[in-house]
């Protein structure tokens, strides 16, 4: 199985890496930019979603937690900023974000999305009038996470094998 996209950008391998463990927890800058194709439960007219995302992201045991603030704007003309948060597992490749919104006319949403490296299934509730339920599937571009890739200083850890051959299981294989 090839790691996910991400994973590979935001812990690109040096070639004298080892397998000691986990890293020690970092702390970085998140910027996202999405785009999403959405449609609105009962109506069905596909319409465009696009969000920005920025705030802060801490590294804990291979997975990156993020806590944001968002803009967004739905081409029916609702455009809303609000606050979300998730987690994406580094080595595996999955995510998982939720997040509240408040429209520009005050009218609240919820979020919900489920990826896996760049590819999201969203779900949005907006309490308009009426009360609408939004489905989707889009692209989300780390651009925090590119950036930490380039910029970041490099470590000397090694990212778990998912499958194959050579791939460490248990902590006793990991000794010299």
């Amino acid at each position: 199985m090839v790691a996910p996209f991400a994973a590979w950008l935001v812990w690109a391998q040096p070639a004298a890496a080892q397998d000691l463990g986990a890293p020690p927890p970092r702390s970085w800058f998140a910027l996202d930019a999405e785009v999403t194709g959405m449609l609105p439960v009962g109506d069905w007219t596909p319409r465009f979603h696009m969000r920005t995302r920025a705030g802060y992201s801490r590294i804990i045991d291979w997975r990156l937690w993020d806590i944001t603030l968002t803009a967004e704007h739905l081409t029916t003309n609702r455009t809303a900023f609000g606050v979300m948060g998730g987690v994406t597992s580094i080595s595996e490749g999955w995510s998982v974000g939720a997040g509240a919104t408040l429209s520009a006319d005050g009218r609240p949403g919820a979020t919900l999305a489920l990826g896996y490296s760049l590819v999201r299934v969203e779900a949005q509730l907006l309490f308009d009038e009426p009360t609408q339920v939004w489905l989707g599937v889009g692209l989300r571009i780390p651009l925090g996470a590119i950036a930490y890739a380039v910029w970041a200083p490099p470590l000397r850890y090694r990212m778990p094998a998912l499958r194959g051959p050579g791939a460490v299981t248990t902590p006793a294989a990991r000794q010299p």
